[in-house]
């Protein structure tokens, strides 16, 4: 039996997340105000949302005959995977990758994780094309190449991974390693969000707020943001902030927008947007 598999693939810290001004959806970068509109083109490589997937250290599910659960062990569970990866289970081999890439109950090796995440793609895990494909896009244990993460993703997305229809979707964006489509992004953000990938949800809700690859509709943007943001994605709760505070799609409520860059912090507490966005608003967080 296949250990369960763990949370051990990031999402990438959103880009200009650190700046007072972000562009969203790969436009160029129109300063708006502080702390406005966040995470259009974010590549959420391997994100912790997944619900397929258990942080190390929760406890886990894990029968110790009485139906009691245990501490997940993550020597225990690499023990296992591999195990299950050697009998030819893909899930197993990308669920070892994601341990070999985070160091978890292993030393890390990015290198080995990159191997494992190419065997359980080969093997019919579009989790582990997804994983790969975020490998490739960093440079971590593989040469970076953007076309090549392109490609993994667009496997990924092909067998049914939401998430890599998401990222493929930031490339074709962004202009990295496709050629440059909007349309094409906002396609693929769309088939995202059907599936329930926040991260879709949120990136096709920048679309709609830019008007770049589909018509501008700011409420069709501010209810992608709330659909992203009930999901936990932390960015999508600040943009419907923002949205708010300026009165964009919604009616202006300074107290709506305290409540979602509250919630923005609740599930990110280093999301320095929604930080700052309270402080200027004098509110507490």
């Amino acid at each position: 039996m296949t250990a369960p598999r763990r949370s051990t693939l990031r999402q990438t810290t959103p880009v200009g997340a650190s700046r007072a001004e972000v562009p969203t959806a790969g436009v160029s970068a129109e300063r708006r105000a502080p702390s406005g509109i966040i995470c259009g083109a974010v590549i959420a490589a391997l994100a912790a949302a997944l619900a397929a997937l258990a942080p190390a250290g929760d406890v886990m599910a894990q029968s110790q005959g009485d139906g009691a659960a245990a501490p997940f062990d993550p020597a225990a569970a690499v023990a296992l995977d591999r195990s299950d990866c050697e009998a030819g289970d893909p899930e197993a081999c990308t669920s070892l990758g994601a341990a070999f890439e985070a160091g978890e109950g292993v030393r890390a090796d990015p290198a080995r994780a990159a191997a494992l995440y190419r065997q359980g793609c080969d093997g019919g895990d579009a989790f582990g094309c997804t994983a790969l494909a975020s490998l490739y896009g960093q440079g971590r244990g593989v040469r970076q190449d953007d076309r090549q993460a392109a490609a993994y993703y667009r496997q990924g997305c092909d067998a049914g991974e939401s998430l890599a229809c998401a990222n493929l979707g930031v490339l074709y964006a962004q202009g990295l390693g496709v050629q440059q489509d909007f349309n094409r992004a906002a396609t693929l953000f769309s088939r995202a969000c059907e599936d329930d990938e926040p991260i879709g949800c949120a990136n096709l809700g920048a679309v709609f707020f830019e008007g770049v690859g589909a018509e501008r509709d700011l409420p069709r943007a501010a209810d992608l943001f709330g659909e992203a943001c009930d999901s936990g994605y932390a960015p999508a709760c600040n943009n419907l902030g923002w949205m708010y505070e300026q009165g964009l799609g919604v009616g202006r409520s300074a107290q709506q927008a305290i409540a979602y860059y509250r919630e923005a912090l609740e599930y990110d507490p280093e999301l320095g947007p929604a930080s700052e966005n309270l402080d200027r608003l004098g509110a507490a967080r």
